[in-house]
């Protein structure tokens, strides 16, 4: 997709926000304005539409951040009526103007397919270059990819060597994943020490992976599968999180791949997990979607389902609840569970790589919910999908 020039992206703004005082910045002021710390203020107080105002005033002076930041904000619809077509004209120009943030949303949003169709080359083009500016997330993003062979072939040495150079400049994600990827997967191997030492720098992705090291050195994970990671993309929870259970299963498939196997595919549009065990069976993996009530009655008999499943060696596919109030639900993939300490290995798509998550059981007891997971059901229930052994 070709990207707007400034000129056009801006008279495109005027017609769509249809508000004449965002037009021209005050060129008469003697003082120079910090228009990306003005409108980051206003996005920070959620003033989405004061934040528009602001950050065109630094599009109209030449400024790349405020550039990036009106992309941004025309790609959500914050304060703004959405348009990818806009935001990346913006993204272009920013990233012509040396912002390496502007390069990293490029990357996304082909990543996502939210320009087009998703095209995991020219998010790797993009990244690369946001990396090369210093941008520490869009390296990380970049090593996942090329760590887990999603759509391309795997480079781990390339990958190792970018979550290296991000680590070593204080991203604790990256360093996370590093320790991870040189134990190779195995729990039993990873440097326990360092991930202490980044939990105590505030980092939830070392800490939930600790949790889940404690366990396995321990000895009391009952059951734990090694699963593929699959990095989701914009709103494919169940289609990365039934991938990563179909490649347990042996399936060598990306969740592009199954997505693209649906019978209405949209590309950023999500799927029902009756239609996710419908792509299944056209790739040959039956799957089957149970349920529990949300009682402590269906608690009790759901997880002694999905415990069994572990035990056989199959990971489930869930729907939980980020708090108990969310309106929606996102599916993750149980791998692994303690009876001894009655808590929860999960891999979850949308958290930065290895994507551990370790949860107690009361905390999952209350988070373990969906509602409308199949067509017309309203009711607040328990599910999990699972893999039908041949």
């Amino acid at each position: 997709m070709q990207g707007l020039n400034m000129k056009s992206a801006v008279i495109l703004a005027t017609i769509i926000l249809a508000t004449p005082f965002l037009l021209i910045a005050d060129k008469t002021a003697n003082r120079q304005l910090n228009y990306f710390a003005d409108g980051n203020e206003k996005v920070k107080s959620k003033d989405y539409a004061a934040a528009a105002r602001k950050f065109l005033e630094g599009v109209n002076a030449g400024d790349p951040a405020s550039m990036d930041y009106m992309g941004w904000l025309y790609l959500e619809g914050l304060g703004l009526r959405q348009s990818t077509l806009i935001a990346e004209g913006y993204f272009r120009e920013a990233a012509a103007g040396g912002s390496a943030q502007a390069c990293r949303n490029l990357g996304n949003i082909f990543y996502d397919g939210r320009a087009a169709e998703p095209s995991v080359t020219q998010a790797i083009h993009w990244w690369q270059l946001a990396a090369d500016r210093g941008a520490p997330r869009a390296a990380f993003s970049l090593a996942t990819i090329l760590y887990c062979g999603i759509e391309v072939e795997r480079d781990q040495e390339r990958a190792l060597k970018l979550w290296r150079q991000a680590a070593q400049n204080g991203a604790t994600s990256s360093a996370v994943a590093l320790i991870y990827a040189q134990a190779n997967e195995e729990l039993s191997k990873i440097d326990l020490p360092a991930l202490e030492q980044l939990v105590k720098k505030g980092c939830s992705a070392a800490k939930n992976l600790q949790r889940a090291v404690e366990l396995r050195q321990a000895n009391q994970l009952t059951a734990y599968i090694p699963t593929a990671f699959e990095q989701q993309a914009h709103n494919f929870c169940a289609i990365a999180s039934t991938t990563m259970l179909l490649k347990a299963s042996g399936l060598k498939i990306s969740h592009f791949d199954l997505a693209r196997s649906r019978e209405n595919h949209q590309w950023t549009h999500g799927s029902r997990w009756t239609e996710m065990a419908e792509c299944a069976l056209k790739h040959g993996r039956p799957l089957s979607i149970h349920s529990h009530p949300y009682t402590d009655e269906g608690f009790v008999k759901g997880v002694s389902e999905i415990t069994a499943e572990l035990d056989a060696g199959r990971p489930v596919v869930i729907d939980v609840l980020a708090t108990a109030q969310s309106p929606s639900a996102h599916s993750i993939l149980l791998t692994g569970y303690s009876k001894e300490s009655a808590e929860y290995v999960f891999r979850n798509s949308a958290l930065p790589f290895p994507g551990v998550e370790v949860m107690t059981a009361a905390k999952f007891k209350e988070l373990w919910r969906s509602k409308g997971f199949i067509p017309d059901n309203n009711e607040l229930l328990r599910p999990y999908m699972k893999l039908n052994p041949s």
